[in-house]
């Protein structure tokens, strides 16, 4: 992800939070169109969640192994 695109993600969560927010506090209000202003946003936020964790950096298998094991000799000094 390039700058750019890391600008335009933060925008759009920015923008579909206050939206959501703002939505909800009319909505409870008793302006009931406003919650689907929310309802929106949420799904807006949910499929920006799902981009987020897809191009998430992971570790690769061997380190993840190394990782666990040297938390597990840890844990075993310690007892």
């Amino acid at each position: 992800m390039n700058r750019r695109q890391g600008l335009s993600e933060l925008l759009l969560f920015l923008a579909a939070a206050a939206a959501g927010v703002y939505g909800l506090g009319r909505a409870l209000q008793g302006d009931l169109p406003w919650l689907g202003v929310t309802a929106i946003s949420l799904i807006v936020l949910a499929k920006q969640m799902g981009r987020v964790q897809d191009q998430w950096p992971s570790r690769p298998k061997s380190e993840r192994r190394a990782a666990t094991a040297a938390t597990k000799q840890e844990q075993e000094q310690d007892e």
